[in-house]
């Protein structure tokens, strides 16, 4: 999700910070203080007279502090998932400066922000060129709901998104690629009837 991620920096003006995924260890933690305050909620106030009876039985053959560790451990491990395994801890993600998503970076003709050098789709995919942009206020989140509501596509499905000042790129795979350019030009992006068609210089 690190190119949506980008564009969602570069539409808001916003830089989105990354923070570590918990550890095995950290989750445990966590789900020991919360034992600790279910045991406490019931301590304080809690119904323990139905109960009563079962610790009178078990005492008879173990000592109290044991019954009460044995039932903190049974509580706790009710918490605990199945599976525990820590992410690999990858290295920080460097963004990399592109010219082409620089806002206010003019195009060659005065033409406004426009991708310097479009790059073709990935192997198995194709581009739909979409003839709106930032100029009609669409986002990235539009267009995925667009394609997603007219056509069989889940936003899942949608590949990488650019959008420039005056027409928007979307990776579609290609044995789709027909059957999401009719449904959209039956339909309106913002309010607006757009030019959507096959991307010529993908």
């Amino acid at each position: 999700e690190r190119r949506m991620l980008e564009q969602i920096e570069r539409l808001t003006g916003t830089k989105v910070p990354l923070l570590p995924v918990p550890t095995v260890a950290d989750l445990a933690a966590r789900r020991l203080a919360a034992t600790k305050t279910a045991l406490l909620e019931v301590l304080q106030g809690g119904d323990v007279n139905r109960v009563r009876g079962i610790l009178g039985e078990l005492e008879q053959e173990y000592d109290v502090k044991q019954i009460a560790l044995a039932a903190i451990e049974l509580l706790h491990s009710q918490k605990a998932p199945a599976d525990e395994t820590d992410i690999p801890v990858v290295k920080p993600y460097e963004r990399p400066v592109r010219d082409d998503y620089l806002p206010n970076k003019p195009f060659a003709g005065g033409k406004g922000p426009t991708p310097r050098e479009r790059k073709g789709p990935r192997a198995g995919w194709a581009k739909i060129y979409i003839g709106v942009g930032r100029g009609g206020n669409v986002r990235p989140q539009d267009l995925v709901g667009a394609i997603a509501g007219e056509s069989h596509l889940t936003g899942k499905q949608i590949g990488s998104i650019e959008i420039t000042e005056r027409f928007s790129l979307v990776e579609i795979p290609e044995g789709d690629i027909d059957q999401v350019i009719k449904a959209l030009r039956s339909s309106v992006i913002k309010g607006r009837k757009a030019i959507i068609r096959r991307d010529r210089d993908a």
